[in-house]
């Protein structure tokens, strides 16, 4: 039922409201910030679009503009948290002269063909909305299952197996890590990126748990297994409108192959793991399993 409320929720309409706002609803607002009287960058907005509740904006800044009305005018006074993103306004307080100009309420969407039809459901009938909703849903919900169990796993085989790792090895895995970080974020320049020692730690864990993983690789005699391997590669392309061309390039690839084959071994040393491990069942929601790191 919340995920088909979701669905309506991205299928509804915004519309003015003359009560007072609520969590939830959008208001359009002006509003100037100060900072011992004097106006801070990021501090001043003209028809800014906010949503109340959704961590868009400060809490206080929300819970103030809670119970108010279209044409209401007020001051909010609050203090930046001490980790706050923009440094230079960490701690600081600050006073916000705010116009709200208009609030709205979401009317959800009617569950009609239409509706229905606008998911891709071609029937247009609602119970086939449904059905498909919850196929997505056990999939989604098998495979977060199966990455917290190969998480809690691999954290386990790590802090239970203390091994000394040369210090070249996780300088050259915290390069790889910074050089990955800049290529997704398009910075070609190295000064503009996060100090290598931000990426030290997390290349200490990568490093320490693929010297484990081989040493029992090596010693349980884990051989990559072809069809897992051929699976794996039709579960990347098939996720390509032109899969034909994406297998092509990973057959002209051995890089990617590579790569590929480095996954089949772990998933098999997970699955050795398994065997070897009593697990514990616990009830969770399907919200929060899902929203977890």
């Amino acid at each position: 039922n919340a995920m088909i409320e979701n669905l309506q929720k991205q299928r509804g309409t915004w519309n003015p409201v003359e009560r007072p706002s609520e969590k939830d609803d959008q208001l359009l607002v002006d509003f100037e910030g100060k900072i011992d009287g004097e106006i801070f960058e990021g501090g001043v907005a003209k028809d800014f679009l906010m949503t109340l509740g959704n961590g868009q904006m400060l809490p206080e800044f929300d819970e103030a503009l809670l119970n108010i009305t279209a044409n209401q005018e007020k001051e909010i006074q609050l203090t930046f948290p001490e980790k706050y993103h923009q440094e230079e306004l960490a701690n600081k307080k600050a006073v916000f002269s705010v116009s709200v100009k208009e609030v709205k309420a979401l009317e959800l969407a009617e569950i009609d063909e239409t509706f229905v039809r606008s998911f891709g459901v071609e029937s247009g009938d609602a119970k086939d909305l449904i059905n498909e909703v919850k196929a997505s849903m056990e999939k989604e919900l098998e495979a977060k299952i199966n990455d917290q169990v190969k998480q809690n796993l691999m954290t386990y085989l790590r802090e239970k197996n203390s091994i000394e790792i040369p210090e070249v090895m996780i300088h050259q895995e915290a390069h790889a890590l910074q050089k990955d970080w800049m290529s997704q974020s398009g910075i070609e320049k190295v000064e503009e990126a996060p100090e290598l020692k931000n990426f030290e730690n997390i290349a200490k864990e990568r490093v320490q748990l693929g010297l484990l993983v081989n040493e029992l690789v090596r010693v349980q005699k884990i051989k990559v297994d072809p069809d897992r391997v051929k699976t794996k590669l039709e579960e990347i392309t098939n996720r390509y409108p032109n899969p034909e061309e994406i297998r092509k390039m990973y057959d002209q690839t051995p890089q990617l192959m590579d790569q590929i084959k480095s996954s089949v071994i772990e998933d098999l040393v997970i699955d050795w793991l398994i065997e070897r491990t009593e697990f514990k069942n616990k009830e969770v929601e399907f919200k929060e399993l899902m929203n977890r790191s």
